[in-house]
């Protein structure tokens, strides 16, 4: 009953992977590999088994490497699954074990693991690439911590606020004429509520905020009792 479930959800996983949806098709792979371990614990000599384990981890990786953007923790998955695939096929390809024991042909263990140094490879280019992602998004919010403190638009001002450029005189005095603040009405939320775009500085009177903050808060501001 195990290894049906566990084929069920490789197909299905295959059946996403060639529709190109690669984090359902990782998803479902990764199913595979919990049901193909559970049956391990019932028949631990079972070498169909431990074969069909390293083939999932491989595809799971497979997936993984294909993703646009996959996540560092789940492409470190993917090396450890890779790793993991590897030793157990080859293994089972040097088994003294024949191939009527083994219940498949070397050979094919022999394919599969060549194919692991092939997905090593674009998986560790996915790890640079997810990395090199991580460096960029810090530099790029770096620049705007700064920009925020110093007052100053952010780097990509230019082209994220290009719109307001068709702006005219009229649109422009009508948005400023406009409150940063909103106060609903307290039969609807049942006590006085303020609504504002970003956020508020805590301790400091409403007539006292700064309107940067009030427009463009990302992080808690601590600011002094008034």
């Amino acid at each position: 009953m195990l290894q049906f479930i566990a084929r069920t959800q490789f197909d299905w996983g295959k059946q996403l992977q060639e529709k190109k949806d690669m984090i359902g098709a990782a998803e479902k792979l990764r199913g595979c590999q919990v049901v193909v371990t559970r049956a391990m614990h019932l028949e631990p000599q079972n070498h169909i088994l431990r074969f069909n384990l390293a083939v999932a981890k491989l595809q799971t990786a497979t997936c993984i490497a294909k993703q646009l953007e996959p996540k560092e923790e789940h492409i470190r998955r993917a090396e450890l699954g890779l790793q993991l695939a590897k030793a157990r096929l080859t293994a089972l390809s040097e088994s003294e074990c024949t191939e009527k024991e083994l219940g498949f042909k070397k050979a094919k263990a022999v394919e599969h693991l060549n194919a692991c140094d092939d997905k090593a490879r674009e998986v560790e280019a996915a790890m640079a690439a997810a990395q090199e992602r991580r460096a960029r998004r810090a530099a790029e919010n770096e620049k705007r911590q700064e920009a925020f403190a110093t007052g100053r638009d952010p780097p990509d001002a230019t082209t994220k606020y290009a719109y307001m450029d068709a702006l005219s005189s009229e649109d422009v005095e009508y948005l400023r004429a406009l409150p940063y603040t909103l106060a609903l009405p307290r039969d609807l939320c049942g006590r006085p509520t303020r609504v504002v775009h970003a956020g508020l500085v805590p301790g400091v009177a409403l007539e006292r905020q700064d309107a940067r903050m009030m427009t463009r808060m990302r992080h808690v501001v601590r600011g002094e009792l008034s």
